[in-house]
């Protein structure tokens, strides 16, 4: 306790003669003022600066893609979609699988669907960049009829590149 006290009375005293010397008024003015306001001043217009196109804050409201939509307008040959079901097949989770492929089949996209994560790894192998060659991979973990917790828990997985 005793050099606690002892250093806070060192730096109340260094403080104090910081305030009160003539010679070091005006440096003190400088380090405790008007350099962290110019800072924050420079770190509050440095976006408009580097990047003036950009724009921040609340958008205009647009409707959300569709699946197939936003797999018609992706670049760089993305255009494989995969679906896991590790649970079971036959059951709730097979029919959604179904239903999400029949418009991404008709638009010519690569649908992959399988029952093991591994076969999805293997399928969207990631570049040392973090990209892939697939637009994105959905695993279902569960339904409710099926899987252990007996919700709609499901994964939908992407690349870095998003």
């Amino acid at each position: 306790m005793k050099l606690l006290l002892r250093q806070i009375g060192v730096l109340v005293e260094k403080d104090l003669y910081l305030l009160f010397n003539p010679k070091s008024r005006i440096s003190t003015l400088w380090r405790a003022q008007w350099i962290p306001i110019i800072f924050a001043m420079y770190m509050s217009f440095i976006l408009k600066v580097y990047w003036p196109k950009e724009e921040y804050g609340i958008g205009a409201p647009t409707q959300v893609r569709s699946l197939a939509d936003a797999m018609h307008h992706t670049t760089g040959g993305r255009d494989t979609f995969v679906m896991v079901n590790p649970v079971n097949p036959g059951g709730d989770i097979d029919r959604v699988i179904q239903l999400i492929a029949q418009p991404l089949k008709s638009s010519g996209k690569t649908i992959k669907i399988t029952n093991d994560v591994i076969d999805m790894i293997q399928t969207c192998q990631s570049s040392l960049q973090g990209t892939t060659k697939c637009f994105g991979a959905v695993v279902f973990n569960s339904s409710p009829k099926e899987g252990p917790w007996g919700v709609w828990n499901y994964t939908i997985r992407s690349d870095a590149s998003f």
